[in-house]
């Protein structure tokens, strides 16, 4: 009888090293398709190519529906921000729908591919579904690191006032929305549906 509960209680076990594995590998497969998207996308204009890391961080995180915060500062004269979503405010060769999908996509199929491999085929949705979440485990670190990563800062003068700048994705939404909303709640489908 023993062995019976261990096999079942084994079966239900979180599988937080493929969750871990599955997150990082979503991620960075994320942050690289837009970046190709990007490269490609022969409207998205940026003027300085040592900001193109933190531009392409920054629209990947746009398609987590994460505004990017423009934030400008003189020492005298004025300060401000300004909240933006490059995917929805400028204009892009392709359909906004592509760059929004690439997350969606890439998250729920590896959340399907997690309970997939790690559940024994008798396993539930529902258990299907606590594996496919697991995904949050490597997905939201890189999440708040990226968030840190992907700003950029920029010094400039005019009218002999300088001018400094910081553009980024927002810390607190990066973490709501790259963290864990997209990674819990499509990892989860994914996983669902695998095993259903």
């Amino acid at each position: 009888m023993s062995e019976r509960t261990h096999s079942r209680t084994s079966s239900t076990a979180l599988p937080l090293k493929e969750g871990a594995l599955g997150g990082v590998g979503a991620f960075v497969a994320g942050y690289v398709l837009t970046y190709l998207l990007v490269m490609v996308d022969s409207e998205l204009e940026y003027t300085d190519e040592s900001s193109a890391f933190e531009l392409i961080g920054t629209v990947f995180y746009n398609a987590h529906f994460v505004d990017a915060e423009f934030v400008f500062a003189s020492g005298t004269v004025f300060e401000g921000t300004r909240r933006l979503n490059i995917i929805a405010e400028e204009s892009t060769q392709f359909p906004e729908p592509v760059f929004y999908l690439v997350p969606v996509a890439i998250l729920f199929g590896v959340g399907a591919l997690i309970a997939h491999r790690s559940l024994p085929a008798a396993a539930t949705g529902v258990e299907g579904a606590k594996a496919g979440a697991s995904v949050v485990v490597g997905y939201l670190p890189l999440a708040v690191v990226g968030s840190v990563l992907f700003e950029a800062t920029a010094e400039f003068e005019i009218l002999g006032e300088t001018i400094r700048s910081t553009f980024g994705p927002d810390m607190l939404m990066s973490i709501i929305f790259v963290g864990l909303v997209f990674p819990l709640v499509l990892g989860a489908a994914g996983g669902f549906l695998a095993r259903r």
